[in-house]
């Protein structure tokens, strides 16, 4: 047992492979548990893919390693996030101003959260905090009116 611990700290001491490879290690171990094709693709988004994704952040800090998250640089991921313009365009909706809704910053924190804990889990980012502690933002539960696919 204590050589498995041993070999695990060398391992990570020398995880040398990119951010974008390890995003890409857990969207498979993702396709592999069985979770839905649109789930996987939302999670790249998050994590990838769109604007104000955790690899846009990454990449405006330097940071191109699991081992280099920590929780300052969570805390700065989420301030910054919290400053992102909303989508101009949602499909079938009208136009957009001001910041990302709570919801969509719920949503972003709680995919950032999952794919955080996995890397933990499989020994990639040691420096990442107890992620009980990073909050998701409070979303009020609003009614949705199913005629006109509206909330409130």
């Amino acid at each position: 047992m204590a050589i498995r611990k041993a070999e695990k700290v060398i391992q990570l001491r020398r995880d040398t492979r990119p951010l974008d490879a390890r995003i890409d290690e857990y969207l498979a171990d993702a396709r592999a548990e069985g979770l839905l094709s649109k789930t996987v693709k939302f999670y790249e988004a998050v994590l990838r893919k769109q604007k104000g994704s955790l690899l846009d952040y990454c990449k405006d800090q330097g940071v191109s390693q699991l081992p280099k998250i920590d929780a300052d640089f969570l805390q700065g991921w989420k301030t910054w996030l919290h400053e992102r313009p909303a989508y101009p365009m949602h499909p079938g909706d009208e136009p957009r101003t001001g910041q990302l809704s709570k919801q969509t910053k719920a949503t972003y924190v709680r995919t950032v959260k999952t794919f955080l804990k996995w890397a933990k889990k499989e020994g990639y980012a040691p420096n990442v905090p107890d992620l009980d502690e990073v909050k998701v933002p409070k979303v009020p539960e609003e009614p949705y009116d199913v005629l006109t696919k509206r909330r409130g």
